[in-house]
């Protein structure tokens, strides 16, 4: 077995979360840098919309879990994700802003409700390795910003990070291993997405997309000795949804 004489998983997260947030930053920032010169063909100067959306979980990966069996001593241990689905329902404004030169930016600002989970097979601690067969659920609200990287009367591409407020809930697993320490284990936190979507109008109000993106939600901690603690988990998504303008 891995033992570690400490309590805790170390920053692992932190410096995750800190990383993705840097990049997200420099995205806009090189978007806003670059979106002024994109030849675009507004239909509308600012609109409300609708959005709802179904997404597929194509890989997860996360760390953990750390057991922690007391005195200081931690077993290192990892599991094995497979994907499985979320839905998604959002409102958002779009409109445009200009600038000197009188050049469009088209951005939208949008609130999303997420709710997803991934299938958790197995886990291994030590020489332990118990087959779970278990899910772990995701909640979240985001707060999504996108920029046009190209936009016509029938089509547009957007790209944008979100930024959220998630509730991680990982099951109830402590009859399989010895230790009895793979406790239920609960977080609320940060969660972040980057998503590429690409529109097609199909009515004069509604119109279909696709997308492609990343999600990273916060890990979790049992309570109590002996406990288990997971660090952060990241998702490949790709989705389906429909847009109705207001």
């Amino acid at each position: 077995m891995n033992y570690k004489n400490q309590t805790t998983t170390g920053n692992k997260p932190y410096h995750l979360r800190k990383r993705i947030i840097t990049v997200a930053v420099a995205v806009v920032a090189v978007m806003l840098a670059v979106t002024p010169s994109v030849n675009a063909k507004p239909s509308a100067d600012c609109n409300w919309y609708l959005s709802a959306g179904a997404q597929g979980i194509v890989d997860a990966r996360g760390t953990g879990p750390d057991a922690n069996l007391g005195g200081g001593v931690v077993v290192n241990g990892s599991s094995d994700y497979s994907g499985r689905h979320a839905l998604n329902v959002g409102v958002g404004r779009e409109f445009t802003v200009c600038n000197d030169t009188g050049r469009r930016t088209h951005l939208r600002l949008e609130a999303q409700y997420w709710d997803g989970y991934v299938h958790r097979n197995s886990v291994a601690l030590g020489v332990v390795n118990p087959v779970l067969d278990d899910k772990v659920d995701y909640r979240a609200l985001f707060l999504n910003g996108f920029v046009a990287l190209s936009r016509t009367d029938k089509f547009s591409l957007w790209l944008g990070p979100g930024v959220g407020y998630a509730w991680t809930s990982f099951p109830d697993a402590s009859y399989a291993t010895p230790c009895g320490c793979l406790k239920a284990a609960k977080s609320e936190g940060l969660a972040l997405q980057l998503k590429l979507q690409a529109e097609r109008r199909v009515y004069d109000n509604t119109s279909v997309f696709g997308e492609v993106g990343y999600v990273n939600f916060p890990g979790a901690q049992s309570t109590g000795i002996p406990g288990s603690s997971y660090g952060d988990v990241g998702m490949v998504i790709i989705g389906l949804g429909v847009i109705t303008h207001l």
